[in-house]
């Protein structure tokens, strides 16, 4: 009888049944009947299995001297295998000052739903999203997003997965007192508090802040040793999506 099944992932069996005469052989087609080609098989049972294309199966049977004779025809329905497609890329941004929307392409088949985890994938929870975009806004953590896709007889599949990575927004922090020294014979060490986020740099000028000149150091001291000139110093502190502070 006829049936449906899945691209490249099936198996099932035809049978002919209140035929008189013999089977010659059988036929397929994958034209909708418009062309056939031979299969070799002689008895009343056809198996197929992973076709890719809608298929029509006949046999052909004689009965002595009588002309050749088609069976009616059985038809294999073949469904494209599901594909679950790809979500716009992830994003990194701050701490409850956020928003944007994540959208699916590619896919084959119907949408299920969308899921997210904030656990990084541990486990997945449903969201009632049958469509291909979904928003968020001012998440608080870290959230991974992807779609459940399901093509008519073919088992579902799942999405890429995009990451919207949440950072805490920045502080600057304090930097320890300032210190009078005489000129060429003087050393210390500054350190830094309070900070949030990673220090990038640390900066100094020697004309009162009007310029600055970078010091690739990303702990939270800064040791200095005689000084020629009045020295001002400040650390860069950045998160990626919440800029940076000083």
């Amino acid at each position: 009888g006829n049936a449906t099944v899945c691209s490249g992932s099936n198996s099932g069996t035809l049978t002919l049944t209140g035929k008189t005469g013999t089977v010659q052989k059988w036929e397929s087609s994958t034209n909708s009947g418009v062309t056939w080609s031979s299969v070799a098989n002689t008895s009343t049972v056809l198996n197929y299995s992973n076709i890719t294309a809608t298929t029509y199966y006949r046999a052909l049977v004689k009965s002595g001297a009588c002309s050749n004779d088609t069976s009616s025809i059985g038809i294999i329905t073949v469904d494209a295998a599901s594909v679950g497609g790809a979500l716009s890329s992830s994003n990194t941004v701050c701490k409850n000052s956020n928003s944007g929307t994540l959208t699916l392409s590619g896919y084959t088949g119907s949408i299920q739903h969308w899921e997210f985890s904030t656990d990084g994938g541990t486990t997945w929870l449903t969201l009632g999203n049958t469509s291909t975009s979904q928003a968020y806004l001012n998440l608080t953590t870290t959230t991974s997003y992807r779609v459940f896709v399901k093509n008519a007889s073919c088992n579902g599949v799942t999405s890429s997965v995009a990451t919207i990575t949440v950072h805490n927004p920045v502080d600057g922090g304090t930097l320890s007192s300032g210190t009078s020294y005489c000129d060429t014979i003087n050393s210390g060490t500054i350190t830094l508090s309070g900070s949030v986020g990673p220090i990038l740099k640390w900066e100094s000028s020697i004309n009162g802040g009007t310029t600055w000149s970078s010091i690739a150091n990303t702990t939270t001291s800064q040791a200095y040793t005689n000084l020629k000139l009045t020295t001002m110093y400040r650390a860069i502190v950045g998160n990626a999506g919440c800029g940076n502070d000083t």
